[in-house]
């Protein structure tokens, strides 16, 4: 009989025990499924990011490419303005009847032309600027990336790194 009172005691002890681990392995079960969440919470958000990552590399891609062409119209017209300086120089010296009126038009011409050279030299400043922005939007998206692999949580091709 006293072996049959410890067996049940034991029993009970065990029984106890098991309640006490099924409740852990709830409560662990439930930390997963939280953790999980938690994860693909994230994982939206960095696919978020890289989207708009990807757009605002696009956005300054384009605007750069603005800059330039318009960099390249207004050199254009710089050269053509100074051929056609050329032209009333050379055709004012060949009509002296028609001289002062042609100083008038060079003289227009030749502030034109320092007109167009400013504001070439002032949008090459301003390609100069949007190409820092980039950088260092380039260099925050991989201070980011960088970060984000780097704890080990998430890479960008999607796949769950181990913390060490």
């Amino acid at each position: 009989m006293v072996e049959a009172a410890e067996l049940r005691k034991m029993l009970l002890e065990m029984e106890s025990k098991v309640e006490l681990l099924e409740r852990e392995v709830e409560f662990l079960k439930k930390d997963k499924s939280e953790n999980e969440e938690k994860i693909r919470v994230l994982e939206k958000k960095i696919g978020a990011l890289e989207r708009k990552d990807v757009d605002e590399r696009n956005k300054w891609t384009r605007i750069e490419k603005e800059l330039r062409e318009k960099i390249q119209e207004k050199e254009n017209e710089g050269l053509e303005l100074g051929q056609k300086t050329k032209e009333v120089e050379s055709f004012a010296n060949s009509k002296s009847s028609d001289m002062e009126d042609l100083r008038e038009a060079l003289k227009k011409s030749e502030e034109r032309e320092k007109s167009l050279e400013l504001f070439v030299a002032q949008l090459k400043e301003e390609a100069g600027v949007a190409e820092n922005v980039i950088r260092g939007l380039n260099q925050k998206v991989d201070t980011v990336n960088g970060g984000v692999n780097g704890n080990g949580v998430i890479a960008r091709d999607g796949k769950r790194n181990t913390m060490s």
